[in-house]
C-alpha cells in the first residue's frame, strides 16, 4: 500500500511538473536562434566596416588625414553641407523614383543619385571613424593615432546604431558630416 501511494505520488510530481513546462519548445528554440543570428549580424557588420575603414586608410591615408583635419575645424560646414546634399538628392531621388514608374530611365537615375549617395557617405565615413576613434582614445590615454584607433570609432559608431533613437540621432548627424566632409576644404 505504501508503495502504491509513493509510486502515485512520484507519477504525479513528474507530469506536474511535465505540464508546467512550455508546451511551444519550437518558439523557445527560433527565439534563442533569433538571438544568435542577431549576434552575429552584428559581429559580421562590424567587420565589414573595420574592412572598409581598413581600405580606405591604406589605401588614401593622405586623403583621409585632410579630411580628418577638414571636419575637425569646420565640423559644423560639414554638418551643413551634407544636411543638404542629403535633402536634395533624397528629394529628387524620391521624385525621379515617382516618375520612374511611368519612364524607366527616370527611375534608373534615381537609382544612380542613391548609389551615389551611399557611395559619398561610405567613403566619407572613414574620417569620422578616425575622429571617432581619436576622441575614445584621448579620453582613455592610450596615446596611440594609428589604424586601432580608428577601428575603435568604428565599433563605437556601430554599436550606436543599435541604441534606439538617440543612437541613430547621432548616426544621422554623422553621416551628414561624412558626406559634407567630402566637400569641405581643410
Amino acid at each position: 500500500m505504501v508503495r502504491a501511494k509513493t509510486a502515485c505520488m512520484v507519477a504525479s510530481l513528474v507530469a506536474s511538473t511535465a505540464l508546467a513546462q512550455s508546451r511551444e519548445p519550437l518558439q523557445q528554440i527560433a527565439q534563442s536562434v533569433g538571438a544568435i543570428a542577431i549576434f552575429w549580424f552584428v559581429a559580421i557588420t562590424y567587420l565589414v566596416i573595420a574592412a572598409w575603414v581598413s581600405f580606405i586608410s591604406a589605401l588614401m591615408p593622405q586623403w583621409v588625414n585632410q579630411r580628418v583635419s577638414a571636419i575637425e575645424m569646420r565640423s559644423i560646414l560639414s554638418f551643413l553641407i551634407g544636411l543638404v546634399v542629403v535633402v536634395v538628392l533624397g528629394t529628387l531621388a524620391v521624385v525621379l523614383g515617382e516618375v520612374g514608374k511611368n519612364f524607366p530611365p527616370a527611375g534608373l537615375l534615381a537609382l544612380i543619385i542613391l548609389f551615389t549617395l551611399l557611395t559619398s557617405c561610405s567613403v566619407g565615413w572613414v574620417p569620422v571613424t578616425w575622429i571617432v576613434g581619436r576622441r575614445i582614445a584621448l579620453a582613455m590615454n592610450w596615446g596611440r593615432d594609428d589604424l586601432p584607433v580608428a577601428l575603435a570609432g568604428a565599433l563605437v559608431l556601430h554599436l550606436l546604431l543599435f541604441l534606439p533613437i538617440v543612437g541613430w540621432a547621432v548616426i544621422l548627424c554623422c553621416m551628414f558630416i561624412a558626406i559634407g566632409a567630402l566637400v569641405v576644404k581643410a
